[in-house]
């Protein structure tokens, strides 16, 4: 079995120093990015196939100046306390084009998780700055983020990656990447 996802690569044009610090203080190893796509398992002869269906989809896609703009103002909350999450400004761009990649890719449902399902279908752009904190360390992160912010960023990648794991390694490995330029 191997797992695979589909999302967009972030690049802060303005990371503030609190971002930076939070970052570090959790050691969050995984790129920045929004998850399209949840996490789900294939199996390893579908692999060739969900790459074909990739291609066939993100090669086609259009966008002006070949990026999308993107701004987090606030703090998307986690009812469960361990994962520090800020979220994107309204976009309907970024939302029309997470429900196309979904549609893309509706026949592969076996999720990672059962509860990624629900945030695919209730989508919410953000990014997760951390994972997996106690509810102490969670606290503490989260009061390092101000009250107003602004943080612009920018898409000009699309991901599809596909591991063994599901691994910070793994997901940066070179070979288990195939990336769309908008």
């Amino acid at each position: 079995m191997k797992i695979f996802a589909v999302y967009a690569r972030i690049k802060l044009v303005n990371e503030p120093k609190w971002l930076e610090n939070i970052i570090k203080s959790v050691n969050f190893e995984y790129e920045l990015h929004i998850t399209f796509k949840q996490s789900c398992f294939i199996k390893v002869n579908q692999i060739d196939k969900v790459k074909k269906i990739a291609n066939d989809f993100l090669k086609t896609l259009k966008f002006p100046k070949h990026k999308i703009e993107v701004i987090f103002d606030k703090i998307y909350p986690d009812s469960n306390y361990e994962c520090v999450m800020i979220e994107v400004k309204d976009n309907p761009t970024l939302m029309d084009l997470q429900k196309k990649i979904v549609n893309t890719f509706k026949k592969y449902s076996d999720y990672r998780k059962p509860e990624t399902e629900k945030y695919e279908r209730n989508f919410h752009p953000h990014l997760s700055i951390s994972l997996d904190l106690d509810n102490e360390t969670y606290q503490k992160e989260i009061a390092k983020i101000p009250v107003n912010f602004q943080i612009t960023g920018e898409i000009k990648e699309i991901v599809l990656v596909i591991v063994k794991e599901n691994t910070p390694e793994e997901a940066k490995d070179p070979k288990n990447l195939t990336i769309y330029n908008l």
